[in-house]
């Protein structure tokens, strides 16, 4: 994969559109939430994938298909947490999660952790930024990383990041004011960043007058881009619009 230039597709996973039998899968990744699987389970119902109608066969046929372009599929885990779709994170199936990606041949896994109430701030004796959910972050990615090198080398980890979680601490205290997840990422890209490939910035809900470059400064001051593939470049994904990105990692 060329480093200096990548785009990453998230792929809704609702209703028929993970299905081996539809075109867009064959155009982009899946992404699917960690749920009840099972290795070597070979019907999806009631796992909480939602491959409604689509067979492991089908499925493993999509990935394929994708692959055979030079895509790199990844299982995504996790979300946007609201009150109809609370994602909380209070426990998570390291183990499911690499089940599947082992037994559908999938290239690694992307982590899209979004707590509603992360409960950052900066300390006024530091001045650094902590947030309550710093540990759980952390134990995430380290448990993840563990979980994807007991498949072998070559299994990729990303996480998918908030606009403004490497704001809020000197020199970027005036950017991302009002945002409970400013400085979310912080902590978890200072303990365990070296166990990320890559990283991706949400910032299509984040407004049009999003500074990008800021951002992208922001986030590659704590996050090296020296992970598992040993000089692996910070790739920042700033999507114009849901669903699509436009790679900065060059800038």
């Amino acid at each position: 994969m060329d480093d200096s230039h990548r785009l990453c597709s998230y792929h809704l996973h609702a209703g028929n559109c993970c299905s081996g039998h539809d075109a867009r899968q064959r155009d982009q990744p899946g992404s699917c939430q960690d749920s009840q699987y099972t290795a070597g389970q070979t019907d999806l119902a009631n796992t909480g994938l939602l491959f409604e109608g689509t067979s492991a066969a089908q499925l493993t046929a999509g990935i394929q298909a994708l692959q055979s372009k030079g895509t790199k599929v990844m299982l995504s885990i996790g979300g946007a947490s609201n009150a109809d779709r609370p994602v909380e994170w209070e426990s998570w199936n390291v183990k499911a999660a690499t089940d599947f990606v082992q037994d559908f041949g999938l290239d690694g896994i992307d982590i899209d952790f979004e707590p509603r109430e992360p409960g950052c701030k900066v300390s006024q004796d530091t001045g650094n930024m902590a947030c309550n959910t710093d540990k759980k972050f952390e134990n995430i990615i380290s448990g993840y990383r563990a979980g994807l090198d007991t498949l072998g080398s070559g299994k990729l980890l990303s996480a998918a990041l908030w606009s403004s979680g490497a704001w809020g601490q000197a020199p970027w205290t005036g950017l991302g004011i009002g945002s409970p997840q400013t400085g979310l990422s912080i902590n978890m890209l200072k303990a365990t960043g070296c166990a990320l490939d890559f990283i991706h910035v949400m910032s299509y809900d984040a407004g049009p007058n999003f500074p990008y470059r800021d951002a992208y400064q922001a986030y590659r001051s704590f996050y090296p881009g020296e992970g598992p593939g040993k000089g692996c470049p910070c790739m920042l994904t700033f999507p114009p619009a849901s669903h699509s990105t436009a790679d900065v990692s060059g800038h």
